[in-house]
């Protein structure tokens, strides 16, 4: 029995998977958590604290959109320019799934709470988009000879030197060869402000937006080698 981390509700609790299991089964062999010394794990991580509720009902449906993604992009060769279709409320639900997830298994959590005050908006629930995020994806040049190494999830989290004070937090999911950037501003930052500061973070700037109510973007360049991305250990190329 425990209380579940989504609803909050007692109950018999299930197992979560940081990574959606099905999208993990098939198509990758590591998970690299940089938030944990760059860890590396050979299978999955769960956390066991979400109800069957809305672990099978509500969860389930951004591990389909995930997988979704996966047989869509993250599993077919890269050509650019990218077009990538996608619904970005379940685009961003399904990236808060995964870093609240990955931040309830970590000994000293460093986003808990202010991901945990989304839950309602993950599950489906409040369906009015959070104002102060900013999504960017970015994509990693494939190289055949690195295939096998590049199938790898990873977590990261963005660090800035010296901190920022209108970033309260930011934070990277890699799958593959796509690399998703998730900043949280810390207060209202007008879009002229907000561009001013992305500019200023390096790499950060050389990902693309991805707006609000935006379905489709393009992606025309690479920025980033495969063979420079991994050799980050961790991955520090946005400090």
């Amino acid at each position: 029995m425990g209380l579940c981390a989504y609803c909050g509700k007692s109950g018999r609790m299930t197992r979560e998977h940081i990574f959606p299991e099905a999208m993990a089964r098939e198509n990758y062999h590591i998970t690299i958590d940089h938030t944990r010394d760059s860890k590396n794990y050979k299978s999955q991580v769960v956390v066991k604290d979400v109800c069957s509720t809305c672990n099978n009902n509500h969860l389930s449906k951004l591990d389909r959109y995930g997988q979704q993604l996966e047989n869509t992009y993250f599993s077919i060769p890269i050509t650019l320019p990218l077009k990538f279709d996608f619904s970005y409320n379940l685009l961003l639900r399904f990236l808060l799934k995964l870093l609240f997830n990955q931040e309830r298994a970590l000994r000293s959590p460093n986003n808990l709470q202010l991901l945990k005050s989304f839950t309602q908006y993950i599950l489906g629930k409040n369906s009015e988009t959070p104002e102060r995020f900013q999504l960017f994806l970015g994509l990693i040049k494939p190289d055949i000879n690195l295939d096998s190494e590049m199938k790898v999830f990873r977590f990261a989290n963005l660090k800035i030197i010296p901190p920022h004070p209108k970033i309260l937090a930011g934070e990277f999911v890699c799958i593959k060869q796509f690399v998703f950037a998730v900043l949280y501003w810390s207060t209202f930052v007008d879009r002229n402000e907000r561009n001013q500061i992305i500019l200023s973070i390096r790499k950060l700037n050389e990902m693309t937006h991805v707006l609000p109510g935006s379905e489709t973007i393009f992606i025309n360049n690479y920025f980033l080698n495969s063979q420079e991305y991994l050799n980050y250990h961790p991955i520090s190329f946005w400090h």
